[in-house]
């Protein structure tokens, strides 16, 4: 029988309460030890996976982002060296203040 799973937005304890009050749990597993560290590796296992979902949103949202830049040509050549700088039309004044 497949283990029961976190629902999103659960809590660890409502979880752990859940998971061992199971019926199918206690039937696989009546040693009340042996089930405990079942239901806190399922509960380990979820928040592993919620935050390979966070890292997959973020790279998701990097690819959108450089593929906007390319379609639109916002691509700005880095600097060569200082001189590339545009200097200001009064010669007299530095051009970094």
């Amino acid at each position: 029988m497949p283990l029961p799973k976190p629902q999103s937005g659960q809590k660890q304890k409502e979880w752990i309460s859940s998971c061992m009050s199971n019926e199918t749990m206690k039937k696989e597993y009546p040693d009340n030890k042996q089930r405990l560290a079942i239901c806190y590796s399922q509960w380990r296992s979820k928040n592993k996976s919620d935050e390979l979902i966070e890292i997959i949103k973020g790279i998701q949202d990097d690819i959108i982002e450089i593929k906007t830049i390319i379609e639109n040509k916002v691509v700005t050549p880095p600097l060569k060296n200082i001189r590339d700088v545009d200097m200001p039309k009064d010669k007299k004044k530095p051009w970094y203040k």
